[in-house]
């Protein structure tokens, strides 16, 4: 794997990234990239859900846009990009109301295009989020994957973070699957 780092601000390329002759940046997202990272969420929602949700999909696409546009400095989208087309991203999202508290943890979120897995994308965008959540007020940072999700598994605890628990399935319908609890502890600077 070659890495070469990038910290130009203009094109918000954090890194440019090589592994079996595929290479592929990844950056700070864009306005204009939302319909791609949508598409990419939605079309791994039947996979990681076993849900149809276009009943909703108007509902779902406007919150997902309102996490999308209220990016700040410490809950905000990276993504992979592969000859113009978004193939992967990564998300801090808020998990807080309390004010006190509410910049201080974030839940994690990863989704790769379909046709991409096992590239080592959600691992190699994940390990850049994690860098920069140093420089964020984020302290706990947690992640619910799904049992099933061992990809997602192996690479978190790879990148140091800890099982605290399990969901058990939810009762009522449809049923969201059983699923493991982590945390990442953000170090200091």
């Amino acid at each position: 794997m070659h890495v070469m780092g990038n910290t130009n601000e203009t094109n918000m390329i954090l890194r440019t990234i090589t592994e079996n002759d595929f290479t592929y940046i990844i950056r700070h997202s864009k306005p204009e990239d939302f319909e791609q990272v949508f598409q990419i969420w939605y079309d791994n929602q039947v996979t990681s859900l076993n849900r149809d949700i276009k009943n909703n999909l108007l509902l779902y696409k406007n919150r997902f846009q309102n996490n999308f546009k209220n990016q700040d400095g410490n809950f905000k989208f990276w993504v992979a990009e592969y000859d113009s087309i978004i193939i992967g991203f990564q998300s801090s999202n808020r998990t807080e109301s309390n004010p006190v508290v509410t910049n201080e943890q974030a839940e994690s979120s990863t989704y790769i295009k379909i046709g991409f897995g096992g590239k080592n994308i959600g691992y190699n965008i994940m390990k850049i989020c994690l860098e920069e959540l140093i420089n964020t007020e984020i302290m706990l940072f947690y992640g619910k994957i799904i049992i099933t999700n061992i990809a997602m598994i192996k690479i978190v605890e790879k990148l140091g973070w800890i099982k605290i628990g399990v969901t058990p399935e939810s009762i009522k319908y449809p049923k969201f699957p059983k699923s493991l609890l982590y945390v990442y502890n953000v170090p200091e600077k």
